[in-house]
């Protein structure tokens, strides 16, 4: 078993340095403001994957990177507007917010339509490098519905220091039911 947490100074030394397919990500690491609310997209996007097209999904932020980045203190203040042509929501992967918002349909919340939105407003206590997803269904999954969520300490903030994300996935051009 994986641990949920680990440094992301660590996985960076001792794993080699890997950009392909739009996976690797530079999160800004600006502190949100008590009133802000982010905008967070679940939207659809094109890759390229051998050099062929493909159509997947992607949560992007309102600078239309994927991922979201905090400082610890501050307040989970998003609202994720659904742009796709189906229902979804979305799991805060590690993050400890009410039920009522921890994105898990038929669980701690019904899932939000085509076209909609949902506000989440919790604070964010523990830090880490975490990831939101959907819990929507298996194929939301699997056509990259997800994108990387970082809680950062005071101390990491005032650092002088270059932060590259990587997130690996699986990809197929297969449908992801089969």
């Amino acid at each position: 078993m994986i641990a949920e947490r680990i440094s992301r100074r660590l996985l960076l030394r001792g794993t080699a340095g890997f950009i392909a397919g739009g996976m690797a990500y530079r999160v800004a690491g600006r502190s949100v403001l008590a009133a802000e609310t982010i905008g967070l997209e679940a939207t659809t996007r094109t890759i390229e994957v051998n050099g062929k097209a493909a159509k997947v999904y992607a949560l992007l932020n309102a600078s239309g990177a994927p991922g979201l980045s905090f400082t610890v203190g501050d307040a989970f203040k998003v609202r994720l507007n659904n742009r796709l042509a189906e229902p979804t929501l979305v799991h805060w992967h590690g993050l400890k917010p009410p039920s009522a918002q921890d994105g898990v349909p038929g669980l701690s919340q019904d899932p939000i339509a085509a076209g909609a939105s949902y506000d989440y407003d919790f604070p964010l206590k523990i830090p880490g490098t975490y990831w939101m997803h959907s819990h929507f269904s298996l194929a939301q999954a699997q056509k990259l519905l997800s994108a990387p969520l970082i809680i950062r300490t005071q101390e990491e903030v005032k650092r002088d220091e270059q932060e590259v994300v990587v997130r690996l996935n699986d990809f197929t051009f297969r449908d992801p039911e089969e």
